[in-house]
């Protein structure tokens, strides 16, 4: 009987523990697919608004609590999570790659505009990735350079160009690290007079361009605006202004259009963004599990891409 009795605990623990794991998997199962769910539900709204004639953050598509907050699918609560507002509330909704300054398109000049980015080190980025575009080249891992630009090629405003992916040869920010001056404590953790992390200004993959209407401070004081250009751009965007072209930004900016200034910002800014990172936390309310799904999307010749996903 006490063997008898051993033997039935035994496999009472066992069908438990099998019955835990299998629920558990189930979970897991159930969270991807309502995270994948929410993610391709923003990249419908994505491929449908990222070639409107501008776009940002304050769209409704874009970023809005009652599109991407606790949306039930099944018996998950899925929420598509940006990066936390200045004001530390929650955001809901995409982060957009062109808001940020591409490392793949990036100058020099460019970089010595970021605080703690000096000449020095500005010129060393530059120089690993052109040793970087060398070693593709000589590889044929990536297209040539001059098919991964982003810029302009013709003599138009850029403002109707079809959008290309520039997604190498620098493929992650901590390639970075790799550069000669370069600190984890200033591309990730922030300078010490309280800035922000370089990896927050910073993109390895977009269309190379720069939304003027989603940009912080720093990054368009990175692609050449001077401090009261930026500041009007900063006032008027938080009365709701939009730049619908590249033509209102020049004229309200009141650059002239005839100028080597004028020259230079328009091959780097633009009014809408194509590239978006999409972060979707998937939760079973009240059990402590949890599924997240991240991906990159890029719109580009009317068709929309995943670039990057990871699940965990």
């Amino acid at each position: 009987m006490a063997v008898l009795s051993v033997t039935v605990a035994v496999m009472s623990y066992e069908v438990r523990v099998g019955t835990a794991l299998e629920r558990r998997s189930l979970d897991h199962s159930m969270l991807r697919l309502a995270g994948r769910g929410l993610i391709h539900t923003a990249a419908a709204h994505i491929r449908a608004h990222a070639r409107d004639e501008a776009n940002g953050p304050a769209d409704k598509w874009w970023s809005s609590e009652e599109l991407y907050h606790d949306q039930p699918i099944g018996e998950a609560s899925v929420s598509l999570l940006r990066e936390a507002a200045e004001d530390d509330s929650p955001a809901y909704g995409m982060d957009d790659e062109e808001s940020r300054l591409n490392i793949n398109v990036a100058e020099p000049e460019h970089l010595m505009a970021f605080p703690g980015i000096s000449t020095v080190l500005a010129e060393s980025i530059a120089r690993y990735r052109r040793e970087r575009e060398d070693e593709a080249k000589e590889s044929k891992a990536v297209a040539p350079a001059e098919t991964a630009t982003g810029a302009d090629d013709g003599d138009g405003d850029g403002d109707g160009d079809e959008p290309r992916l520039v997604d190498g040869p620098i493929t992650t920010l901590s390639e970075l690290l790799n550069v000669e001056g370069m600190s984890e404590r200033l591309l990730f953790e922030g300078r010490e007079d309280g800035g922000p992390p370089l990896a927050t200004l910073l993109t390895c993959i977009s269309s190379g361009r720069i939304n003027i209407n989603s940009a912080p401070e720093a990054v368009l004081t990175a692609a050449g605006l001077n401090e009261g250009q930026m500041n009007l751009v900063m006032s008027q965007r938080r009365q709701g202004v939009v730049y619908r072209s590249l033509d209102e930004v020049q004229s309200a900016l009141g650059i002239d259009a005839q100028g080597t200034a004028w020259e230079h910002l328009k091959r780097i800014l633009a009014v809408r963004s194509n590239t978006f990172r999409l972060h979707a936390v998937a939760v079973l309310p009240g059990r402590e599990v949890e599924r997240n799904v991240a991906a990159t999307a890029f719109v580009g010749e009317g068709q929309l891409g995943f670039v990057r996903w990871r699940e965990y």
